[in-house]
């Protein structure tokens, strides 16, 4: 009875422990913080109907209109509703290369219907591959010539076109690159880590007694 006692004053001991309370708030602001931005952006996707609501400009093909880390919200499309100036977010399944599932965000210039688009891939018609629906034409607004390949809204069993762009938010989005471009995953975890670091020993510091405080119980020894 004794030891489960002891274990038991051990426990509410470590639980009442100025430190250790603050480490476990912290836990629970940064699960807070997480779930909080994981429940925003699976309600995102069901509001503008898209599996990527939110995305980062990484690239200069779209300036002056977008520019490097401008933060743009996506809308998904209907098929029938896309139109010729559309700036929309789409894979690039039927370019193939390296990165084949990497999205890309051109402006819509022609939009084709499938027995249009035959002769310009030179692809038999009865290619069953091929999605008989409509396909569009883009172009980076900062490139001279447009893609090289046009784009189905349909293309190897899933929708190629992500949405549309409704919003641009300039330059918030700059994390997201620093992400996704060399060395700057270092970079960021690094600067995490640190943070990280300063938060705990702020923490510490503040949970010792200062010289003050062991004078006062030294004297009334």
């Amino acid at each position: 009875m004794t030891e489960k006692m002891t274990a038991k004053n051990r426990l509410k001991h470590f639980f009442k422990n100025s430190l250790v309370k603050k480490f476990l708030v912290l836990i629970l602001i940064i699960g807070t913080i997480f779930g909080t931005v994981g429940g925003f952006f699976f309600g995102s996707m069901i509001t503008l109907q898209t599996e990527m609501p939110y995305t980062v400009v990484i690239s200069t093909s779209m300036v002056p209109t977008l520019n490097v880390g401008d933060f743009i919200v996506v809308q998904g499309i209907p098929e029938d509703q896309v139109q010729v100036g559309d700036i929309i977010i789409f894979y690039t399944d039927f370019w193939g290369g390296s990165k084949p599932g990497y999205p890309v965000i051109h402006r819509v210039i022609e939009i084709y219907e499938d027995n249009d688009i035959v002769p310009i891939i030179n692809q038999p018609a009865n290619n069953n591959s091929y999605y008989n629906g409509k396909w569009f034409k883009t172009k980076g607004d900062n490139n001279d010539a447009a893609d090289t390949y046009p784009t189905p809204y349909f293309y190897s069993g899933r929708r190629q076109v992500i949405g549309r762009m409704i919003l641009n938010i300039p330059f918030i989005g700059w994390p997201q690159v620093l992400l996704t471009s060399f060395g700057g995953q270092y970079v960021v975890i690094f600067i995490i880590g640190l943070l990280i670091l300063l938060l705990i020993y702020f923490t510490i510091s503040d949970n010792k007694p200062d010289k003050k405080e062991k004078k006062d119980e030294s004297t009334e020894k």
